[in-house]
């Protein structure tokens, strides 16, 4: 009899899983099979009384789903993209309903026995004060800005719309970390079992990202067709290369060779991340060489070494064999030139760093400039679709096409920031920065214990209030501080 190996078994069905969804891009009614399944699955294993298990299901569905549209399809704006994320009639309100029941459940269930041992979690505890603040601070001043006419949005057709729209999709977000808090600290083998799951989930991902980019699969960015065709989170699956090493383990050749396959691939089709990818990159090897010295594996830094410097030969042949122009040397160029500091003053360093970055500096300055002009708003922000005028920058906002959608341009008025820190702190003011500061710090703190924390950073740094398929970091983020909490120990064992 043919004994058959979980694991495999595990990474095969999400593998599967992950490829169906690269099919439901080309053929739309699979995707919409695809998520009506994953529903009919979630609900059966919670009417079951297994929240659990609905709740990581639901966690890996949502992560496998592919979610922008201009990522996969060229010139056509209008077609519809559909996973569990976004169903034909219904749109996305079975996703936030579903996770709202979650939180609903977990909280009703876990109440008394959270609030008692949150005190013995404090990494989660500064998370539990934070977020309901923010969904109540978000909701209050997103209605007072109304009220009060600022900046004209009680006339502008488009705000009531966006305002609702980002107050169900903010508290979706916030309620999946408030979900996965209560289960982490309520439920002892929960986080085990999480983390061996979410573990299969990248290994997966990088093996169906290998093969989609070997049959030539690929997105769009812009009308060029450079990107891998995956879903978005894929780009953080090489992290796994550093998890050995916080189990005190030999490094997984499997895993090494499978992450710089990947990112070798990521030449080739430039990576969902855009210049983001290369700054994680650097984390990743940083971290590496950090865990294989302190734990003296010298063959473990020698592997690495051989892996960057094989990737530097690729990247060169790949570079000198292109255009400057490829989306690669684009985004990677746009990265080199921010950290080019040296002989210039702020504004000459301004004006020489690519659109991008300067649209993102711009609107953190300008959300600044605005508080100065109305400081009422500093502490808890102007809320849920709070706006902003242009008063400072010599980029043009005011371009269709560009960095705002039309609506804004049109009415000047502007609300759909870059950048997870520029989002918290026009939302939720020096309460959403003070958030912002504080989970950074506290990833950066335990990048060297928790194998998650790199995860956790990325997404708290890049992607908070966006891409609903990246929420899985906010899962990880959680995880880390609860496994930072037990290493350092808070936690009785």
């Amino acid at each position: 009899m043919i004994k058959i190996n979980k694991r495999a078994l595990d990474i095969s069905g999400i593998c599967i899983l992950l490829f169906l969804n690269v099919l439901s891009t080309v053929w739309n009614p699979l995707g919409i099979l695809i998520g009506v399944c994953v529903y009919i699955v979630v609900y059966a294993q919670l009417f079951s009384g297994n929240t659990k298990r609905a709740f990581l299901t639901f966690i890996i569905c949502m992560a496998s789903s592919f979610e922008v549209n201009s990522f996969v399809y060229y010139n056509e704006a209008s077609r519809n993209l559909y996973s569990m994320l976004l169903l034909p009639y219904v749109s996305v309100y079975p996703f936030y309903l579903t996770i709202y029941l979650f939180t609903f459940l977990l909280y009703y269930k876990y109440q008394k026995m959270f609030h008692n041992k949150l005190r013995t979690h404090r990494n989660i505890k500064s998370l539990a004060t934070y977020i309901p603040i923010m969904i109540i601070s978000g909701f209050v001043m997103g209605v007072l800005t109304y009220l009060v006419n600022d900046n004209g949005i009680a006339g502008l057709n488009w705000y009531l719309g966006d305002f609702f729209r980002v107050t169900f999709q903010s508290l979706a977000m916030m309620c999946i970390i408030i979900s996965s808090a209560i289960l982490f600290v309520c439920d002892d083998d929960c986080y085990i079992t999480y983390s061996k799951t979410f573990e299969t989930f990248l290994v997966s991902s990088l093996i169906v990202g290998l093969f989609t980019g070997l049959l030539g699969w690929h997105g769009y960015y812009g009308s060029n067709p450079n990107i891998l065709l995956m879903p978005l989170c894929v780009s953080i699956a090489p992290i796994v290369a550093i998890f050995p090493l916080y189990e005190k383990k030999k490094a997984n050749v499997f895993y090494l060779i499978l992450t710089i396959l990947f990112i070798i691939e990521s030449f080739f089709y430039g990576s969902l991340m855009g210049s983001k990818f290369y700054m994680v990159l650097g984390l990743l090897i940083f971290v590496y060489y950090f865990k294989a010295a302190q734990r003296s594996k010298v063959l473990d830094v020698m592997v690495i070494t051989l892996g960057v410097l094989g990737i530097i030969i690729s990247y060169s042949s790949i570079f000198e064999s292109t255009s400057i122009d490829t989306y690669v040397g684009w985004k990677l160029t746009q990265l080199i030139d921010m950290f080019k500091f040296s002989g210039r003053t702020f504004l000459e360093w301004y004006e020489n760093i690519a659109v991008s970055p300067r649209y993102r500096l711009e609107e953190f300055i300008n959300i600044f400039l605005e508080y100065l002009k109305k400081p009422v708003y500093i502490i808890f922000g102007k809320g849920n679709a709070g706006t902003i005028t242009h008063l400072w920058g010599n980029l043009n906002w005011n371009v269709t096409l560009g960095n705002f959608p039309e609506e804004q341009v049109a009415s000047r008025v502007y609300r759909s920031m870059h950048e997870s820190v520029n989002i918290l702190f026009l939302r939720h003011g020096f309460i959403g920065l003070a958030f912002f500061i504080k989970m950074m710090k506290e990833e950066i703190r335990l990048m060297f214990k928790s194998r998650w924390a790199l995860a956790g950073f990325i997404w708290i740094f890049f992607y908070w209030g966006a891409y609903q398929s990246w929420w899985i970091g906010a899962v990880m983020l959680v995880m880390s501080l609860y496994e930072g909490s037990r290493i350092e120990g808070d936690l009785r064992q």
